[in-house]
């Protein structure tokens, strides 16, 4: 802390100051007849006591309290009488602070830093409450340190209602996680904006990443796809109740239950949905199991699975039988429900099969007990059916045969099967011992039509694009058929060929009926082609041929006998296939041996010639092999490596890596970058990927040192693009400070200037407004925001002419010297921003010299193709010192804003971001190049002058006297409008103000009466200045309008309107206007 004494002495000297001006004031009003202190009071402190949001609290070195404006009294409680005299620490800050030494560490940080920040709780009159807050150092006028500000804003009802709404939050969290469902909130964006924790269980997703994403990349695009309607009748509010479905985090759709409610606003309106979800695919599955046993035992009793029931009356051979049994056995039902002897059942059965079912009936008779046949029954149509009978021989005592009842089941389907199934095996078994495609078709042909007795079969090589096939040779039931072999086209036959395009069958059960033969079926009738079966064969979707069976009668094809006929086509192509590639492996062995001699060839040359690095490692982390590459890229011989540590060869602090392979291989392989020696020592950074073998690994490297440096380049300047935002963004704040200071600063001066003694006060001022006007250029010119005013010019003359510039700025042990290449291009740049840069970068040599020293200013024409991000002619200018360096772990900062390697109070720190700055923005870009204790180099690179690169700059204007014309006056800002107003006024303008681009647009639609229009760029609001500017000239076409900003907007994005960047001088405002006036035609804009 400071000593009291001199705090109180300080202290003394400020009020003595505060009094004589406040003399020298009282004098000045009453001479120029201006209104006393109590009437008026002074207007800049009138600005600060207005700011009643905010408490302004100043202090002392000691942190007790001088100053104390009554946004300090609204926040804090206490009166300016109160709180003056005592100290800062004990009366706001809360006692935790006050233990962890908090007020301390504030002055300190505020002290060292410049300003620090703070949001916590604090203590006012009436107890506790939340502030922002914010502390910098007092200076007085001389620059001297003589307290503190601390300005701090109430936010405790805002940290309460966020406290109230986190709270709310938690609670509906705590219960929606311990439901075993999903619920959601759901935006009129589609976006979540609420999920319980069974989301992050059901999708596999972090429940943090699910706020806020979209349904479609949760769900996925199916299932948003299908919902979207239920969803639209959400948000249109209804309440949307359905069965549906969710895919979980392993793509399986899950059956779900899914509620949409419509959320309301207070207005009454949908801002989005409520969302629940049940999953009920284990309910769904249990009805399902349930629909379809009962749907089994129904087809089982109803569909014909079981064919009848029957009873034997043994003794008195009386057979009886229901409906169901009779019609299998081609008998009348009545007859059979009366009774009928054995043998007229009998008489039904196949004659192949009759006597084993009557040698099984004798042995049930005899034996008793269980009976089980299968035989073939005559239908009514003559054809036969497969049965199977089951029944039971009930005896007496004795064991003679009373009664025999039984059921009767269909089983034809089962030895069609069985038949089908047969037929392939034999198919298979023929297929082994066949290498020929065409004698596999044949044989595929001739088991098919012997099992289906059909009438002709075959395979046909098809031509999609003649539309036409090639049968060589075809199997037929019997000689004399008429064989198809040859070529045929499909036009002749029909029009079913584009089905077989599409991979369909084609089965016809009659050519005579059929749509697609019916028209014209001659030839198909010459050939005995009645109905037709055609299986098609795609090779990766292109028919490449057709397996064909015929009848020569009208034939309904099963489904059963489609899928042997299609089952039968694709192992007749997998035989064919597998005949084709045996012949063509064939004839691969007979060259295999070149072939492997020519890849052992081009793997020696690629090993041989390969720029990365080839190498294998045995078990114990020895080079076995080495290509030479290392030779050329690394400067190791092949023998030095072979048989060498591979760990001899790595960066001692990346030798870890290659010790343990095993441990990095968890795959098939593994990426690593790892820092290699060359022969003379120095290292390269080697991206590998290295693969595991049974006996050690095989690796291959790249050298990635110059990409990794590009990278890191690329990182650093979007860091200090991203810096540069920030600080523009400042310096619009900063202008209208700025702004509001010099506008006091000149009516003061234009008011009383004449007065003995305030002239010099007001010149400080100014000067402190320049330098302040001066900071922001810089900090501007960093962010890129800053208006250059770019123009040709030649670097050579330019640097030259600065040497005695230069000179003056260097001390006399500082030797000066020009490395200037011939013939130097011209540059396109703005030469005020160059010059500058080149005085900044010449005075940072300086101080970074501390006696005896030399700067080399030089520069020479580059071509680059991508280098620093950059293309093209460009002119190199660098300034070298022999300086102290900067230390490694500060160079990569040096382009930032206020960082600087000065001592305190010798550099702002922003002299090298202005330089960074004005090159980004002219199209180069700045580099820094230094080794500690040998000096340092930073070079700008500025793009090579071009055609029609021309900057216009406005003279500077003197003071003009106004006139009685009617301004409209548009400013946000509550300190910077009153200012500019008094300017206006006392420039003889009638004023009119408005605060935003709203009021204004409204006054002028009002008809209200305005001759020029005058409005800040930046406002909050739709309408903006340029806006504003727009609208006012629609409606008032010859309206006079001037703009400004404390941006350095982009002229021509202004519509060629005049503009006066902020801060400005009263006479530049003053000669704008009126020249503008000028151009309107607006009368009476002198005075006399």
């Amino acid at each position: 802390m400071a000593d009291p004494k001199t705090n109180r002495a300080a202290l003394r000297v400020v009020e003595e100051e505060i009094e004589r001006l406040r003399v020298q004031a009282a004098r000045l009003r009453a001479a120029l007849n201006l209104p006393t202190d109590e009437e008026a009071g002074d207007q800049a402190l009138s600005v600060l006591e207005s700011v009643t949001e905010h408490a302004i609290v100043t202090t002392d070195l000691d942190g007790r309290i001088i100053g104390w404006n009554s946004g300090a009294v609204n926040n804090l409680g206490w009166s300016e009488a109160e709180a003056l005299g005592r100290d800062a620490a004990t009366l706001f800050f809360t006692p935790e602070d006050i233990a962890n030494h908090r007020p301390e560490h504030e002055m300190t940080l505020a002290r060292e830093m410049g300003h620090v920040s703070d949001e916590r709780w604090h203590v006012n009159k009436n107890g506790r409450f939340y502030a922002q807050g914010q502390m910098t150092p007092l200076l007085d006028r001389q620059g001297a340190h003589v307290g503190y500000v601390k300005v701090f804003r109430d936010r405790t009802g805002q940290r309460m209602a966020e406290d109230a709404a986190q709270a709310a939050v938690d609670e509906l969290r705590q219960m929606t996680d311990a439901l075993p469902i999903l619920i959601a909130v759901v935006g009129a964006d589609h976006r979540y904006r609420f999920a319980n924790r069974h989301y992050e269980t059901w999708f596999g997703v972090p429940h943090d990443r699910i706020v806020g994403l979209h349904l479609r990349d949760l769900v996925g695009e199916e299932a948003y796809r299908d919902r979207l309607p239920q969803i639209e009748r959400a948000l249109a509010g209804e309440l949307v109740d359905y069965d549906g479905y969710l895919p979980d985090k392993d793509g399986n759709r899950r059956d779900c239950n899914i509620l949409y409610i419509p959320r309301r606003t207070a207005e009454g309106g949908v801002d989005g949905f409520y969302v629940q979800v049940v999953d009920i695919t284990d309910r769904m599955r249990a009805a399902e199991q349930a629909r379809r046993a009962d749907e089994r035992i129904h087809l089982a009793l109803e569909a014909g699975a079981v064919h009848g029931t029957w009873v034997w009356d043994v003794v008195e051979d009386r057979f009886t039988a229901d409906a169901r049994f009779a019609r299998t056995f081609s008998l009348d039902p009545a007859a059979m429900e009366r009774g009928v002897p054995l043998a007229e059942v009998v008489k039904s059965i196949d004659p192949t099969d009759e006597p084993g079912v009557r040698a099984k009936i004798a042995a049930a008779l005899a034996q008793g007990g269980r009976y089980r046949a299968e035989y073939r029954v005559r239908q009514l149509d003559g054809s036969y059916l497969w049965v199977e009978a089951n029944g039971h021989v009930i005896t007496d005592a004795d064991g003679k045969a009373l009664r025999f009842p039984g059921v009767l089941v269909n089983i034809e389907q089962r030895k069609v099967a069985e038949l089908y199934q047969n037929a392939l095996l034999d198919l298979g078994d023929r297929l082994r011992a066949l290498d020929e495609a065409a004698d596999v078709a044949f044989a595929s042909a001739e088991i098919v039509g012997t099992t289906m007795a059909s009438l002709r079969a075959g395979y046909a090589v098809a031509d999609p694009e003649r539309c036409s096939v090639v049968v060589e040779r075809d199997w037929r039931a019997d000689p004399d058929i008429p064989s198809v072999v040859g070529p045929h086209s499909f036009a002749d036959y029909g029009t079913y060929f584009a089905d077989l395009l599409r991979g369909e069958v084609v089965a016809i059960t009659d050519v005579t009926r059929d749509p697609r033969t019916a028209t014209d079926c001659r030839k198909l009738l010459a050939l005995s082609i009645r109905s037709l079966l055609n299986v098609p064969l795609l090779d990766e979707g292109r028919l490449s041929g057709v397996f064909f069976l015929h009848y020569d009668k009208p034939y309904a094809w099963t489904e059963e006998e489609i899928a042997f006929a299609r089952g039968v086509t694709d192992r007749t192509w997998a035989a064919m296939t597998k005949a084709a590639a045996d012949k063509a492996l064939h004839q691969l062995n007979d060259t295999l041996e070149q072939r492997v001699e020519a890849a052992v060839a081009e793997r020696d040359r690629l090993w041989q010639t390969s720029r990365d690095l080839l190498v294998v490692i045995d078990r114990e982390g020895h080079f076995k092999a080495v290509n030479p590459a290392w030779v050329r890229e690394f400067g190791h011989a092949e023998a030095d490596m072979t048989g060498a540590r591979v760990a001899d060869f790595v960066h001692p602090d990346d030798r870890g890596v290659f010790q343990r392979l095993d441990e990095h291989l968890k795959g098939l392989n593994a990426a690593m970058e790892v820092r290699m020696r060359l022969r003379d020592g120095s290292y390269r950074l080697v991206d590998w990927i290295v693969a595991a073998m049974e006996d050690g690994w095989y690796a291959t490297g790249r050298d990635v040192t110059e990409q990794r440096r590009v990278e890191e380049q690329l990182r650093q300047s979007q860091k200090m693009e991203a810096v540069g935002q920030l600080t523009g963004g400042m310096a619009h704040d900063f202008n209208n400070l700025l702004q509001a200071m010099s506008g006091c600063l000149q009516l003061i001066g234009r008011r009383a200037g004449h007065v003995a003694g305030v002239e010099k006060i007001l010149d400080s001022g100014r000067q402190a407004v320049d330098r302040g006007a001066s900071m922001i250029r810089q900090l501007m010119a960093f962010s890129r925001r800053q208006s250059l005013q770019p123009e040709i010019f030649d670097v050579r003359d330019r640097l030259l002419g600065m040497r005695s510039f230069l000179d003056r700025a260097l001390r006399a042990d500082i030797q000066l010297e020009f490395d200037l290449q011939a013939g130097l291009w011209a540059v396109t740049a703005d030469p005020v921003q160059f010059e500058l840069a080149v005085l900044n970068l010449a005075t940072n040599a300086r101080d970074a010299i501390p006696t005896d020293g030399r700067v080399v200013i030089g520069a020479g024409n580059v071509e680059l193709d991508g280098d620093e991000g950059l293309s093209g002619s460009f002119v190199e200018v660098w300034v070298r010192d022999s300086g102290r360096g900067i230390a490694p772990e500060a160079l990569h900062r040096v382009f930032e804003p206020f960082f600087t390697t000065k001592p305190m109070g010798k550099g702002t720190g922003l002299g090298l971001a202005q330089v960074y700055g004005f090159c980004r923005q002219s199209g180069g870009n700045a580099t820094v190049e230094s080794v500690e204790g040998r000096g340092t180099t930073v070079a700008l690179l500025l793009p090579c002058a071009k055609e029609g690169a021309t900057a216009r700059e406005l003279p500077r204007r003197a003071v003009t006297a106004g006139g009685d014309a009617r301004v409209l006056l548009v400013e946000d800002d509550p300190v910077v409008a009153p200012v500019i107003m008094a300017a206006l006024e006392d420039l003889g303008y009638r004023v009119i103000r408005a605060a935003s681009g709203e009021e204004a647009l409204d006054r002028l639609k009002r008809g209200e009466a305005v001759d020029l229009l005058f409005t800040d760029v930046v406002m909050p609001g739709e309408i903006d200045g340029v806006a504003l500017a727009r609208a006012a000239r629609r409606l008032l076409p010859g309206l006079a309008v001037v703009l400004t900003t404390g941006y350095s907007e982009d002229r021509a994005g202004l519509d060629g309107l005049p503009v006066l960047p902020k801060p400005y001088r009263i006479e530049d405002l003053a000669a704008v206007i009126k020249a503008e006036l000028e151009r309107a035609g607006v009368a009476g804009t002198d005075t006399p």
